[in-house]
């Protein structure tokens, strides 16, 4: 149908069938093949030619394809369109490449950060992502050509400079399912990542909830000057406190009471970059997200969450890592 879309890798032989199968007189059958943008029987060609599989079929092959190739393709047989289809000669993009300008910029500062990747064909799709949100709308994009015809891409956007955001920029050519990505953070700030984001815990059991904090070594704060937080939020959406440390000792005055006495935190751990939760006593009840988050006086910094399933102890008592 005219909606079909064929592709292939470069310098390869492609096939494409034609049914002829209505033709009453197959031998005064004329089957041609037309690209839409020069109308060239495509049959007269060096590198394409036709022949008949069967009496049903012809066959329309392309030897040693190239980017020019690219196009919309129409099978006529005695002057009679039987089939349309697009054809990619696909390349695959290569060596993405981020930097950012001026090199050392503070908070505040309006930097403008680019993303170009090596050549390849045809136009991919381009995202850019700022603290996981899309800002591909506020980005300039632009496309050329090569002298063999390859797309070259180049891509930047201008930001405000914010602590500990991260840039990042892809680059897909979806025919070949080709994707390029990297990132960039152009002023360090703290991290949070929970790397396990499944964890399944055993009823009666305790479980470790995996929190990694980094703080990069130029940056002022100090832990003393954070507050660490654990948040269980069930399948309503409602968030209840399961444990707090903050200015250096733990704070439960609002902790949920569901979990007093079962959660507990290492100040140790911290010195070690690590604010895992350790819940003991697990039970069904405790299922649901659990957010740790970071935050300065009144000012949340980041957050992670990972989920928390409970099972029996004939369960498979391994942490499940997605």
């Amino acid at each position: 149908g005219d909606g079909t879309i064929l592709f292939s890798d470069l310098t390869v032989s492609m096939t494409v069938p034609c049914g002829v199968k209505q033709c009453t007189d197959w031998t005064s059958a004329m089957v041609t093949v037309t690209r839409t943008c020069d109308l060239l029987d495509l049959f007269r060609q060096p590198r394409l030619h036709g022949s008949f599989l069967n009496s049903t079929v012809s066959i329309l092959n392309i030897d040693s394809t190239a980017i020019e190739d690219t196009g919309k393709y129409i099978c006529y047989v005695n002057g009679i369109k039987r089939r349309a289809f697009t054809f990619f000669v696909c390349v695959p993009f290569s060596k993405i490449v981020m930097g950012f300008e001026p090199e050392k910029p503070v908070e505040g500062d309006h930097i403008q950060i680019t993303c170009q990747a090596g050549t390849g064909f045809p136009k991919p799709l381009v995202q850019w992502l700022a603290a996981g949100n899309d800002i591909t709308h506020k980005a300039n994009i632009m496309m050329g050509n090569s002298i063999d015809h390859k797309i070259l891409v180049r891509t930047s956007v201008m930001v405000k400079a914010k602590r500990g955001v991260r840039y990042t920029c892809s680059i897909w050519n979806k025919y070949i399912e080709n994707l390029l990505v990297d990132w960039v953070v152009p002023v360090p700030g703290i991290t949070v990542q929970t790397p396990i984001k499944d964890i399944l815990g055993i009823r009666g059991k305790s479980v470790l909830l995996i929190c990694d904090i980094d703080i990069p070594s130029n940056d002022p704060v100090t832990i003393a000057e954070l507050g660490f937080y654990w948040v269980n939020r069930d399948l309503n959406m409602t968030e209840r406190l399961a444990y707090s440390f903050v200015n250096e000792k733990q704070h439960l005055e609002e902790q949920d009471p569901m979990f007093a006495g079962r959660a507990s935190l290492s100040w140790e751990n911290f010195l070690r970059g690590s604010a895992d939760l350790k819940l003991a006593n697990v039970s069904i009840d405790d299922m649901g997200d659990y957010i740790c988050r970071v935050k300065k006086v009144l000012h949340g910094i980041c957050g992670e969450v990972v989920f928390l399933f409970c099972g029996f102890q004939l369960a498979l008592s391994v942490r499940v890592v997605v």
